[in-house]
Protein backbone atom coordinates (compact mmCIF):
# COMPACT_ATOMS: atom_id res chain seq x y z
CA UNK A 1 0.00 0.00 0.00
CA UNK A 2 0.97 3.51 -1.02
CA UNK A 3 1.29 5.83 2.11
CA UNK A 4 1.04 9.61 1.15
CA UNK A 5 2.02 12.31 3.23
CA UNK A 6 -0.81 14.96 4.27
CA UNK A 7 0.20 17.87 4.47
CA UNK A 8 -0.56 19.76 8.24
CA UNK A 9 -2.06 22.55 7.02
CA UNK A 10 -4.80 20.93 5.42
CA UNK A 11 -5.51 18.24 8.00
CA UNK A 12 -6.34 21.70 10.15
CA UNK A 13 -8.48 23.10 7.10
CA UNK A 14 -10.44 19.79 7.24
CA UNK A 15 -10.22 20.14 11.13
CA UNK A 16 -11.45 23.67 11.41
CA UNK A 17 -13.74 23.76 7.95
CA UNK A 18 -14.55 20.49 7.00
CA UNK A 19 -16.97 20.12 4.11
CA UNK A 20 -18.92 17.56 5.49
CA UNK A 21 -19.04 15.56 8.86
CA UNK A 22 -19.98 12.66 9.32
CA UNK A 23 -20.36 10.36 12.77
CA UNK A 24 -17.97 7.26 13.22
CA UNK A 25 -19.99 4.83 12.42
CA UNK A 26 -17.23 1.68 12.21
CA UNK A 27 -18.35 0.92 15.41
CA UNK A 28 -15.83 2.99 17.80
CA UNK A 29 -17.20 5.17 20.49
CA UNK A 30 -19.77 7.52 19.65
CA UNK A 31 -17.69 10.35 20.89
CA UNK A 32 -15.92 10.72 17.40
CA UNK A 33 -17.11 12.04 14.52
CA UNK A 34 -15.45 11.90 10.59
CA UNK A 35 -14.55 15.25 8.96
CA UNK A 36 -13.79 15.42 5.10
CA UNK A 37 -12.98 18.21 3.17
CA UNK A 38 -12.07 17.69 -0.82
CA UNK A 39 -8.46 19.34 -1.80
CA UNK A 40 -6.29 18.57 -4.92
CA UNK A 41 -8.78 15.68 -6.45
CA UNK A 42 -8.51 14.29 -3.17
CA UNK A 43 -11.06 13.60 -0.39
CA UNK A 44 -9.16 14.10 2.79
CA UNK A 45 -11.15 12.81 6.21
CA UNK A 46 -10.15 12.80 9.82
CA UNK A 47 -11.34 10.90 12.61
CA UNK A 48 -11.92 13.55 15.75
CA UNK A 49 -12.44 12.63 19.30
CA UNK A 50 -15.15 15.12 20.65
CA UNK A 51 -14.37 14.50 24.11
CA UNK A 52 -10.98 16.04 23.48
CA UNK A 53 -10.32 17.75 19.89
CA UNK A 54 -7.38 15.13 19.17
CA UNK A 55 -7.32 13.73 15.94
CA UNK A 56 -7.12 9.98 15.76
CA UNK A 57 -6.25 9.10 12.58
CA UNK A 58 -6.05 10.86 8.56
CA UNK A 59 -6.60 9.74 5.52
CA UNK A 60 -6.91 10.39 1.64
CA UNK A 61 -8.65 8.88 -1.08
CA UNK A 62 -8.72 9.71 -4.38
CA UNK A 63 -12.15 11.89 -5.67
CA UNK A 64 -13.49 11.11 -9.49
CA UNK A 65 -13.83 14.20 -11.52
Amino acid sequence: MRQRRIPESVVRQVFDEPDGIEPDTLGHAPDREIRWRVHDAQRVEIVVDLTDDTIVSAWITRVNQ
